[in-house]
């Protein structure tokens, strides 16, 4: 597969698992779609689809620790790729904030905290309510701090970077068994600098060998047949851990095997960042009025889903694209 391929489908996988996730546990709890235990079993795992992108995101940004090239060209594409999209995001929400509509609306909800990417902040936020356009910031927010942390880590780390960054991931794999708060920093230190190790050990292919392959397998294998026994509570750091050996294995193994992927699905995994932005608002504009008229709840989802898709590559070619070719 050329130009990583494989995190294209890596990242559509978590963004499809998000996706799920809130389709089902959001919107069905407010009356939307009505779903079979089967489908809640299926999708109670799906809330870590957020894991696979901070591993993602390691492992792409995961080539500036080797390369060590200029920290000014390195925050100039995250903030291109990052800041017009996610503002624009936040123009429509804050919008129909003032307007008070139930989807965008909460009392006494701060919502300056979004434009300075605090909604991802451990202990700031403890026990603070998110109207449920805004829920999914918080990995935004940890998301931009993350790339602060590699920018200092480039500028200042030169030689010891990928020791600052193998430290920075035991206190991401130690910290959910000290600390209960999922959504902040402090919680995916873990997926995000070990991605970026899996990256130095693939350019050093040290990943390549046969040998090693079998035991990520035999790693992943072991891993998925020991879920059942542990509880599935979001903020067990059990859990945790085994789905941070479970995605780092199949980004491993996804990295080092060779098949095809048909395009539309690397294009949902290339789109992933408008999806994961925007797949709440379509939702709630879509799902339950598909729903209404008389659609069975997986036709109204897959609806609703291919809508958001062409949004998001309208999106790519008519407005991000602009800002991609800003020097």
């Amino acid at each position: 597969m050329k130009n990583f391929d494989s995190i294209d489908l890596f990242r559509a996988m978590g963004v499809c698992f998000v996706l799920l996730y809130h389709s089902v546990y959001i919107f069905d709890f407010n009356g939307g779609i009505q779903t079979s235990p089967y489908i809640y079993l299926i999708t109670a795992l799906m809330w870590s689809g957020v894991n696979l992108f901070f591993l993602a995101s390691g492992f792409i940004n995961g080539k500036q620790f080797l390369i060590l090239n200029s920290t000014s060209s390195y925050a100039i594409r995250r903030v291109k790729r990052i800041f017009p999209l996610y503002y624009t995001y936040l123009l429509i929400g804050t919008l129909l904030f003032i307007y008070k509509f139930d989807f965008f609306y909460l009392n006494n909800y701060n919502i300056l905290q979004q434009y300075f990417f605090l909604s991802g902040v451990d202990f700031y936020n403890k026990g603070i309510n998110h109207p449920l356009y805004f829920c999914i910031t918080w990995s935004l927010s940890v998301e931009v701090q993350l790339y602060i942390i590699t920018f200092i880590i480039i500028r200042f780390g030169k030689k010891s970077s990928l020791k600052l960054c193998t430290f920075l991931m035991l206190i991401g794999c130690v910290t959910p068994y000290f600390h209960a708060n999922h959504f902040g920093l402090l919680m995916h230190l873990d997926e995000y600098f070990l991605g970026v190790i899996i990256r130095y050990l693939y350019n050093k292919g040290n990943l390549s060998y046969k040998f090693t392959k079998l035991i990520f397998v035999t790693i992943l294998i072991i891993s998925v047949f020991t879920i059942p026994y542990i509880d599935l509570n979001q903020g067990n750091p059990l859990l945790d851990s085994l789905l941070l050996i479970i995605y780092s294995c199949i980004l491993i193994l996804l990295i080092n095997f060779n098949f095809k992927i048909h395009y539309s699905i690397l294009e949902i995994g290339k789109n992933c960042y408008f999806l994961y932005l925007f797949h709440m608002l379509f939702i709630y504009l879509f799902l339950e009025f598909f729903n209404d008229i008389g659609f069975p709840p997986i036709i109204s989802l897959s609806i609703t889903f291919f809508i958001c898709y062409i949004a998001s590559v309208l999106s790519k070619h008519t407005f991000e694209s602009k800002f991609y070719k800003i020097a």
